[in-house]
């Protein structure tokens, strides 16, 4: 993986503005089209009316499965920040703005893990689930069994 592109995604992904109260599902079309310029397969839909999700994946021919999850919703920008929280930051080794570490930064690198995974040929059926909102599965276990070309 190429740490630049990570860390450009990252900052992509902070200066867009997540937090609430901002309308359900308006904050999805970024992350769609981020797969979609890697060429991963992405569709946007809602198990619950108002409540959209967007769901990524890689084809492959094994019968188990990589699922990485993440979400792209942040806490509201209380306190006092020095700085926008919309504007990363990148300072000794470190990026600040709003969702770096939860979870904005995590769904740079799976993102970018998905994107690995297609380029280098593993044949798996890579699948990521993010969701605009928090929600109760926002965890999930993972299983991980790939073999390469």
């Amino acid at each position: 993986m190429d740490l630049r592109e990570t860390i450009s995604l990252l900052m992509k992904l902070i200066s867009f503005d997540t937090s609430p109260p901002r309308k359900r599902g308006s904050n999805l079309q970024l992350p769609y089209d981020i797969f979609a310029l890697r060429g991963i397969n992405s569709t946007l839909f809602s198990f619950v009316q108002g409540r959209p999700s967007f769901y990524a994946y890689i084809k492959g021919k094994e019968p188990s499965s990589v699922i990485l999850s993440g979400h792209l919703d942040t806490v509201a920008p209380l306190g006092n920040w020095t700085c926008s929280p919309f504007s990363p930051i990148e300072e000794g080794g470190k990026i600040y703005g709003l969702g770096s570490s939860d979870m904005k930064g995590g769904v740079a690198i799976l993102t970018e893990g998905m994107k690995f995974l297609k380029e280098n040929g593993y044949k798996i059926p890579a699948q990521a689930h993010l969701s605009r909102d928090l929600t109760k599965i926002e965890e999930f276990g993972i299983i991980v069994r790939c073999s390469r070309r």
